[in-house]
């Protein structure tokens, strides 16, 4: 629509109006004290990464009034969020979570695993995660529930972005 919702890491999620692109103006901040790394929305909810409370979900089907609907239980450290095919990946300072949004307001966990450092990005392709780990680790969610490692690649400077398309792994 006509706004925009930026994080920022101190102040909180800032609601910003750019109806008028050379004339945009902040409508909101909302915060409850977090620290905010990144946010992705979808069906008028803000699933935001807060390192310090963890997944928040916000309500902002009101631009000048965005609510608190919940905080996912034992996301506490998470840095990164990213949605695809109603999946949530959410990356956090000891590892990923994915999490099925097919009740938005009540995310329910998939997968969990702790990993040997910060998760910067993720992508979920139907049974498949990858996650940026110092490079690129790609991962098979088992039946059993349990993340199965399938591939690891090395890339120097790290991987702050993956995009995964059904051929080729973006980075």
């Amino acid at each position: 629509g006509s706004s925009a919702y930026l994080c920022d890491r101190l102040r909180g999620i800032q609601v910003v109006d750019i109806e008028d692109p050379s004339n945009i103006k902040e409508v909101k901040i909302w915060s409850n004290g977090g620290q905010y790394w990144e946010n992705v929305i979808k069906d008028k909810i803000a699933y935001v990464a807060d390192a310090k409370n963890g997944l928040e979900l916000l309500d902002i089907s009101d631009p000048a009034s965005p609510g608190l609907i919940t905080i996912v239980p034992d996301t506490k450290g998470a840095i990164f969020v990213q949605i695809a095919d109603n999946k949530l990946s959410l990356g956090t300072f000891q590892g990923i979570k994915v999490f099925d949004i097919n009740d938005p307001k009540d995310p329910e966990l998939v997968i969990s695993a702790g990993l040997d450092g910060e998760v910067w990005s993720a992508d979920v392709f139907k049974n498949l995660v990858f996650a940026g780990v110092h490079g690129v680790l790609c991962f098979k969610i088992s039946d059993k529930k349990e993340l199965i490692q399938l591939a690891r690649w090395t890339i120097k400077g790290g991987v702050h972005g993956i995009i995964y398309d059904g051929q080729y792994i973006y980075t």
